[in-house]
């Protein structure tokens, strides 16, 4: 895979801590956009990307991952919303724990590719129950595929708990950035939770595979994407919808 993971200007952790965040409103459409301008800059050959990139990339092969508000926006991209146009050159969605208060039914059952949903049981930021329900019973796309994680949390799809380690291990760590760590760290590397390194081996298990079948074409890797497949992992429900 070619990987092209965007930071959203005006809704970053860095806007965050200089004060410099849009307002919710502007965000909601601005980075759905971003998208679509990070697919036309890989396509058509950016100023500063590397030499060839634009070669090594396959226009007809593009699939979209994003977490939490990561979960909105790509599901905004492919089913659109006021403001929002959607973009038909994606060909897979993978939202993880998606928030889906800023979609209306319109737009998530406008979503026609092959889609992923991951929750998280244990996650009281974007729980499963409406966010995840919601775009289960919305979305028009198949197959669509829903994992629930149990005892999952919401950051447990983030390496927080590698910056709160490096954290706690720095006498000199900025106080000022404490809770910048320390707050997605509760809700990913406390005993309440499954081990943040059972919840990394369960997301990329089920990422990876939905990748490779629905944006790579590998038609061997459907045979990790069933219920039965699933159930070899008490932590892990798969139901699928074709």
């Amino acid at each position: 895979f070619v990987v092209a993971a965007p930071d959203h200007a005006g809704d970053s952790a860095v806007d965050a801590l200089s004060g410099s965040l849009a307002e919710a409103s502007t965000v909601s459409i601005d980075r759905p956009a971003d998208i679509s301008f990070v697919i036309d800059a890989v396509l058509g050959g950016a100023v500063d990307e590397p030499a060839g990139l634009a070669d090594a990339v396959d226009a007809d092969r593009i699939g979209i991952v994003g977490h939490s508000g990561g979960g909105d926006t790509v599901l905004a991209v492919t089913g659109g919303r006021s403001g929002a146009a959607a973009d038909d050159r994606v060909k897979a969605v993978l939202a993880w724990t998606p928030s889906t208060a800023g979609l209306n039914d319109e737009s998530l059952s406008a979503i026609d590719q092959p889609t992923m949903l991951v929750g998280a049981t244990l996650d009281d930021i974007a729980p499963i129950e409406p966010n995840v329900e919601r775009a289960w019973a919305a979305i028009s796309g198949r197959p669509l595929y829903r994992v629930d994680i149990t005892g999952g949390g919401h950051d447990q799809f983030t390496n927080v708990c590698d910056f709160l380690a490096a954290a706690d291990s720095n006498p000199d760590f900025p106080a000022a950035l404490r809770p910048v760590v320390d707050l997605p760290a509760a809700d990913a590397c406390t005993p309440a939770f499954i081990p943040i390194e059972d919840a990394h081996r369960i997301i990329s298990r089920f990422g990876v595979a939905f990748l490779e079948l629905h944006v790579a074409g590998n038609a061997d890797a459907a045979t990790w994407l069933t219920p039965a497949a699933a159930a070899k992992m008490p932590e892990v429900t798969l139901t699928l919808k074709e």
